[in-house]
Parts: C-alpha cells; structure tokens; sequence
C-alpha cells in the first residue's frame, strides 16, 4: 500500500515542489505572455506560432527557476517559502473572519445593532491567541514587550473607545 506523506516525501526530495511546479508556472505565463507577442503575428509563422511560444517559453522557464536570488535560494525554493507562509496567513484570516461572523458581524458591517462590540473584540482576541499558540505565526517575532506594549495599547484604546462612545444617550 503506498503511503500519501512517503510519496510526498520522496515527490519533495526530487524537487517537485522545487523545480517541476514553480517551472510549469513560469512556462504557463510566459507562454501566455508570448502568445501575444507582436513578433508571432505575421502570416509567415501562421502554422508555427505554438510551437515557437512554447520553446522560447520553456527556455527561458529553465533560466527562471535556475537563477539564484541574493540570499542563495533558488527562485522555485523562495516560491515554497512564499505561498507556504501565505497559507498560513490566510488560514488566520478565515479564523478571525469566522470568529467575527459568530458574534454576529459580516463583511458588510452589523447584521443587527444590538450585537456586543466587547463581545466580537473578545472572539478576535481568541481566534488570535489560537493563531499564535498553534506555531502557526511564528514570523511575526514578537517579542514579549512588544507583545506586552500593543495589549496595553489595546486595552488603553478599547477604554477609551467605550468612555467616548457613551451609554446614556447624551452626546
């Protein structure tokens, strides 16, 4: 029986997700760009245009993913890194919009006037506590006074907000 984390595994040594997948991208858009180059539009390459956009395509893919940036990594290794970590953030995205829409706001603003603003400011504050406590944002380093620093500013800030928002109908 074959093993999906082994094949992954085996699939990562190769460089597939280093070399195969960042190189069929490149090919695809530089294909596409190619395509509508103005140097393949006359009729003496009516019959060749495809395969002349996916050679020059191809060629310059390979130099692509071949060059080094300045901290060493090859261009496909620094794609791993990018879309990996932007998976990370956007999975904390979906947490904190979840967390907004349980206590009753949409993207639009307030469903219902009569939802708790303490209540929604404390489910974000949850969703990002799990965030930080899953390793999931490990980039941010943050240290502890600066961690310390934006509580008080926040909790600084949301006395404020709720002292000038007032409660007795006077303005």
């Amino acid at each position: 029986m074959v093993d999906f984390n082994s094949m992954m595994d085996t699939m990562r040594g190769s460089g597939f997700d280093t070399f195969v997948l960042p190189w069929i991208l490149f090919l695809v858009i530089i294909y596409a760009i190619v395509q509508a180059a103005p140097f393949l539009k006359g009729e003496e390459l009516k019959g060749q245009r495809r395969q002349i956009a996916v050679i020059i395509a191809a060629i310059l893919s390979f130099f692509i993913i071949n060059f080094r940036m300045s901290d060493g990594r090859l261009v496909g290794e620094a794609l791993t890194t990018l879309f990996g970590s932007m998976s990370l953030y956007l999975a904390g995205i979906l947490v904190l919009i979840l967390f907004l829409g349980m206590g009753g706001w949409s993207i639009k603003g307030k469903d219902d006037s009569s939802v708790n603003s303490l209540v929604v400011v404390a489910l974000v504050l949850v969703a990002i506590m799990i965030f930080f406590n899953t390793g999931m944002a490990e980039s941010f380093n943050i240290s502890d006074e600066t961690a310390t620093w934006l509580f008080m500013l926040l909790l600084v800030g949301g006395a404020l907000y709720f002292l000038g928002k007032g409660g007795d109908g006077e303005e």
